[in-house]
């Protein structure tokens, strides 16, 4: 799984000093997953999610993800092919 944090804010041009007053987490936290150190928790990801306004699923890529749900190596072979009823 790959994070993407650090890209979503690139693009719509957010600094860490601009979200830091809307998340719990610490501060070193924070830095620590932005660079690679930490992999963050699902409560740390919706923290992320909602300081910069954008749907959780835009902070990390995973081939298991919907968006490619098909090709997930992992999934029984039943599901492999049905759609999500998400």
């Amino acid at each position: 799984m790959k994070i993407l944090i650090q890209e979503v804010m690139d693009k719509k041009h957010i600094r860490v000093k601009d979200i830091i007053p809307y998340m719990s987490i610490s501060e070193r936290s924070i830095y620590n997953v932005l660079e690679g150190r930490k992999c963050p928790k699902l409560n740390e990801l919706e923290e992320f999610a909602k300081a910069l306004k954008v749907p959780i699923e835009y902070l990390y890529e995973s081939e298991c993800s919907i968006r490619s749900a098909n090709s997930c190596r992992n999934r029984p072979k039943s599901l492999k092919n049905k759609e999500h009823d998400l």
